[in-house]
């Protein structure tokens, strides 16, 4: 049940809500709960909003596989969870 996405050294997963009470915890300390607000399905994958915060979205692209595996659906509960050994800052 858990979906690992990396981009530069970063990695998100996407683990459906109960699982991260009941069957397993993690050591990732940028888990964030929200609500699947989107899904835009692709023949190979696909991407996976979530809003982890009112008018705050996080997008992953995932397998359209996995979408289907975890039976991910607008309106689920879920985690995005963001693992990575660096974080950079910016200003304007």
């Amino acid at each position: 049940f858990i979906i690992f996405i990396s981009y530069r050294n970063s990695v998100l997963v996407i683990i459906p809500y109960l699982t991260m009470e009941n069957l397993m915890q993690i050591s990732a300390r940028n888990q964030l709960e929200g609500i699947i607000r989107e899904i835009n399905e692709g023949p190979i994958n696909s991407e996976i909003t979530i809003e982890v915060a009112p008018e705050i979205m996080v997008t992953a692209q995932i397998t359209t596989s996995s979408l289907r595996r975890l039976q991910l659906t607008v309106g689920k509960k879920a985690y995005a969870i963001i693992k990575a050994d660096s974080v950079m800052v910016g200003i304007d």
